[in-house]
């Protein structure tokens, strides 16, 4: 209570400054301020998922961009360390997309260095939908978690706008044989970059496909990040129980370990021509196969697994292999199913999660 009245307080102190002012410019970006201040003291309850949310009582939270630490680290800035005890993220969601193409064919050809956008002229079309996505997907993050910053890496920035939430890291790539070999090489040598430079080590890096929205939280994973190295989702799909959309490295976890497995997941699927040589990939990594109830693992080299429900972490919408339900915390759009992620961001956004996880159930 006391912190309210506090609240209040400063919000009507923007207001009195605001009005007192003597420049039409400086008076607008106080009332901007104290209108994001009134936003978070009134929003104490979220609709997402029909669970509470974290009462935001500190209102300077939602103008940091917790991307700044990461950006700091990725161009090797000086002061990155400064950044990072400051705006150190919690969640950090890592994005990959090349050359336009959500559905990529392991056997297409891509280019593994940056270009100009005069070149990429003729995926304008397909990357204006994936830059939609992107943008979706942050806004879909941002509701429920407000530490976080989502890193997106690309080989074509000139598609993707760098603003508050979202890092567009584009630099060479390493490129292998396939695009699944590819993109986890992208992954691991962000993971190696946080390690080396993060100092705090509670945080979640979270690998995960852009066509995809969060509409709970996942809390759940971070609290538990001690007690694992990788979580991965199970799919009632013998043939394939991993799906590669949704993958969690804890901060916590040993370094020599992820690089070893994710070296091996690098080496299988180097040599598949499959688009689905991720799975098979995961599949021989990660040896989880119960998608009832989690359960974990520890390999013969002592990486630690956490075998969690795709139901919970990576259902999709007419997906004989995963069920949706009230505790769906992220939705993917797999394949054909993109068609339905515009109308449900709509929904989560104007209503609420609860009203887009049962338009899913009902598709």
């Amino acid at each position: 209570m006391k912190d309210r009245m506090v609240a209040r307080k400063n919000i009507l102190l923007l207001i009195i400054f605001a009005l007192l002012c003597t420049t039409h410019q400086f008076t607008a970006v106080l009332l901007k301020e104290a209108g994001k201040a009134y936003f978070v003291l009134k929003k104490e309850v979220s609709p997402t998922n029909g669970v509470s949310l974290e009462v935001v009582q500190n209102v300077e939270l939602q103008n940091v961009d917790y991307c700044n630490c990461l950006e700091n680290i990725v161009s090797s800035h000086a002061t990155s360390a400064a950044y990072c005890e400051r705006s150190s993220p919690e969640y950090i969601f890592f994005a990959f997309y090349v050359d336009g193409n959500f559905v990529k064919l392991t056997s297409g050809k891509f280019s593994g260095s940056s270009e100009d956008s005069r070149s990429k002229s003729g995926i304008n079309e397909r990357g204006n939908i994936a830059a939609k996505m992107i943008s979706q997907l942050w806004e879909s993050i941002a509701r429920v978690h407000i530490k976080s910053c989502l890193a997106l890496r690309t080989n074509n920035k000139h598609l993707f706008k760098r603003k508050r939430g979202i890092l567009v890291i584009d630099s060479e790539l390493t490129a292998f044989p396939s695009y699944t070999s590819t993109k986890v090489a992208a992954q691991i040598e962000f993971y190696n970059l946080l390690q080396r430079n993060l100092i705090a080590k509670e945080f979640l890096l979270i690998f995960l496909d852009p066509d995809m929205l969060l509409v709970g939280s996942v809390d759940e994973l971070l609290q538990t990040a001690k007690s694992y190295d990788v979580a991965v989702t199970v799919r009632n799909y013998v043939k394939m129980p991993i799906n590669a959309g949704f993958v969690v490295v804890s901060g916590y976890s040993n370094p020599d370990l992820i690089n070893l497995a994710f070296k091996e997941m690098i080496d299988i699927g180097k040599n598949l021509s499959t688009v689905f040589a991720d799975q098979i990939a995961l599949k021989s990594v990660f040896p989880c196969s119960n998608y009832k109830k989690p359960s974990s693992y520890v390999t013969g080299y002592n990486l630690r697994i956490l075998c969690t429900l795709a139901s919970r972490y990576n259902a999709s919408p007419r997906d004989v292999h995963t069920k949706i339900s009230k505790d769906t915390k992220v939705l993917h759009f797999k394949g054909d199913r993109k068609m339905f992620q515009d109308k449900t961001f709509r929904i989560l956004k104007s209503k609420s999660a609860r009203s887009a996880i049962e338009y899913n159930m009902n598709i």
